[in-house]
């Protein structure tokens, strides 16, 4: 079921799992999380980013026999607000099932590319937040070594500035706020 007493559920796959950027920079509070597993589905880096700061983030792609494992959120709807807000509209809200020890197989939804974008590597910045996610929560380790082996991007002076930057920007997205940039489309639309 997606809602819960005035609940959903959301599946972090990307550096949402990481709770510095999922409850510190975002400001959301998980009424309850748990890992879990998503079948048929392979993690991918194909949601476009900026070209030499952050070339791309993480998505989903369906692949048979394969699994993403990820955190499993129950937040408000608030939560779920900001979220969107955070997130963009790039990405298509989706709904699926995962599959957790203490819930069972569930419907929540996450979040997959409109515009898939191959040939990009995440930057080294990036998968950094992803693997401390996976580690903070403790995913299988197997799964936490395939993270380790994503070639990365990096250019030191500017992946750094980019670290600082999304602290200011995530929250400001959070609270429902857009960037008008021409070259990227992040938060969300307002008319």
């Amino acid at each position: 079921m997606l809602v819960k007493q005035d609940s959903m559920y959301y599946f972090a796959y990307g550096s949402n799992m990481s709770s510095e950027i999922f409850v510190e920079r975002r400001g959301i509070q998980p009424l309850e999380q748990y890992n879990a597993l998503l079948q048929d589905y392979r993690l991918v880096f194909d949601h476009k980013g900026i070209q030499y700061l952050e070339p791309c983030f993480a998505s989903l792609e369906k692949q048979i026999n394969a699994q993403v494992y990820g955190i499993l959120y129950r937040i408000t709807p608030n939560d779920v607000e900001r979220l969107h807000n955070s997130e963009g509209n790039e990405y298509r809200y989706t709904k699926l099932k995962v599959s957790s020890t203490e819930t069972g197989k569930i419907t929540c939804f996450t979040y997959i590319t409109r515009h898939p974008c191959r040939g990009r590597k995440p930057s080294r910045r990036y998968m950094s937040k992803l693997i401390a996610g996976a580690l903070e929560h403790g995913l299988p380790e197997v799964y936490i070594k395939e993270l380790r082996k994503v070639e990365t991007f990096h250019l030191p002076v500017v992946s750094h500035a980019v670290d600082i930057l999304a602290k200011v920007i995530i929250p400001y997205l959070a609270q429902g706020n857009a960037l008008k940039i021409p070259f990227l489309k992040i938060g969300v639309k307002k008319d």
